[in-house]
């Protein structure tokens, strides 16, 4: 049986499942409060307190500060309710600093064509430009300045593969290239440098082909299959390569999980997905990791777990569940090094949702993009090592260079190499004698760019 088919059935079977409200489980008192507690102005017989005592509060008050700090971290804060009328599968991609979230389906048989402009630093929505046709299960994604929609479904047994170019300068839409894999839903796109590229979904049967697209020429090529036939999975790209995972067949959900290089047109398997196999989920990168959560497995009530992927460690670690509901076909972006997901269905309320919730890591990897030219040159030698290695590299022009050692969690160790360097080759010493024994990230920044290589010290 395929996804169409299901679509409106599932739609009823998921009314009856009992999903949780996820409640603030810790309320922190605001600064001023905890400062007016700890020190508010003293009477005469606190002046007489021994300074142990007063030592005892101040080594408490700051605890309770650094406690308060952690908490910033791989947490969940609700933001502005999304603007337009609650949904499920919509699409969402962001450019220069702003979200953009539309299309998808307000009640059971909908298609929307509104757009809108999620601004982080207001904490507002602003509605944009339609869409020219309405439509739910479409794909989504940025290159450059641009925004990109296409594919879909506008009825039960209808679907689309027109290509849609959105200028956020112009707020205006431009017709492109027809999709040429034919019609088709529930796709997955993501984009590499100036490239975008868009496969899987259905039309009544689940697909495998992918196809990159070039707005320069405005024109599709088709490349490497993916692994298998998949709709409702999720992808994203981290730095110059592209990463799609979970999703279904119609047959079982899963949770493998593949990496695309351009340069080679290859698929390469990764470690699967932390959670379970599932469909229908969300998933966006910050720096070198990507995130993927909620969903649903056909049938288990609704999911609200949130995953990490280490793209230099190839490790999946758990996060922070959802803030909102348990949730499948919500929609999820990334600006600068925040998260942000919203909408969906949970299939416990007489309409949809609109709650939208800003996810902040704990940790930010460095992510490595370099030049060719830079790639190629960047060596340590020997490694693993002791306490003393060399690293070499070339740099084309004079630039800002600085060496650092991160552990595998992200946290800066040691800065090895600041300076002002000229153009050329270059061999460095580095002196690790203070760091311990481990397996650590080295990061080199040069000319506005980043390059990781991972590093074993004996």
């Amino acid at each position: 049986m395929s996804f169409s088919n299901l679509n409106s059935g599932f739609y009823w079977i998921r009314a009856w499942r009992k999903v949780k409200r996820i409640l603030p489980s810790l309320f922190y008192k605001s600064d001023r409060s905890l400062i007016s507690e700890e020190y508010s102005r003293p009477s005469r017989k606190q002046f007489l307190t021994p300074l142990f005592t007063t030592m005892k509060k101040s080594f408490l008050f700051t605890i309770l500060l650094l406690i308060r700090q952690s908490a910033i971290a791989d947490t969940w804060t609700q933001i502005a309710d999304f603007g337009g009328a609650g949904r499920w599968n919509a699409v969402a991609f962001s450019i220069d600093g702003k979200g953009y979230v539309g299309t998808g389906a307000s009640t059971v048989d909908s298609y929307s064509n509104d757009l809108w402009e999620y601004d982080p630093n207001t904490n507002a929505w602003t509605q944009k430009a339609d869409l020219h046709d309405g439509r739910r299960f479409a794909v989504g994604f940025s290159i450059g300045s641009k925004g990109y929609i296409g594919t879909g479904q506008i009825s039960s047994y209808d679907f689309l593969n027109d290509f849609w170019e959105y200028d956020p300068v112009l707020n205006l839409w431009m017709q492109k290239a027809d999709f040429p894999g034919g019609k088709r839903f529930a796709a997955v796109g993501f984009s590499i440098g100036s490239k975008g590229y868009l496969g899987t979904g259905d039309n009544g049967t689940p697909k495998k082909d992918f196809w990159e697209y070039d707005p320069l020429s405005d024109t599709w090529s088709q490349i490497a299959d993916y692994a298998g036939n998949r709709y409702g999975a999720v992808s994203f790209n981290i730095g110059s390569k592209g990463y799609v995972g979970t999703g279904s067949d119609a047959q079982m959900p899963y949770n493998d999980f593949w990496e695309y290089n351009s340069s080679t047109n290859l698929w390469t398997q990764k470690a699967s997905f932390g959670g379970d196999p599932r469909e229908a989920a969300i998933g966006f990168s910050i720096g070198a990791q990507g995130y993927i959560g909620l969903g649903d497995d056909f049938y288990l009530p609704y999911k609200y777990d949130f995953w990490e992927y280490n793209s230099l460690t190839d490790v999946w670690t758990q996060k922070a569940n959802y803030g909102g509901w348990k949730t499948d076909y919500a929609i999820g972006f990334s600006i600068n090094t925040q998260g942000y997901v919203g909408l969906g269905d949970d299939s416990t309320l007489s309409s949809l949702r609109k709650d939208f919730w800003q996810y902040t890591p704990d940790t930010i990897l460095p992510l490595g993009l370099g030049t060719a030219s830079f790639a190629t040159s960047f060596e340590v030698f020997p490694n693993p090592f002791t306490s003393f290695a060399t690293i070499s590299f070339s740099l084309d022009e004079s630039a800002q260079t600085t060496v650092s050692i991160f552990d595998l969690a992200g946290r800066k160790i040691k800065t090895l190499i600041d300076e002002d360097l000229a153009a050329g080759d270059y061999h460095k010493l580095l002196n690790c004698e203070s760091i311990g024994a481990g397996v650590y990230l080295l990061n080199v920044k040069t000319n506005g760019e980043t390059f990781t290589k991972k590093i074993s010290i004996e």
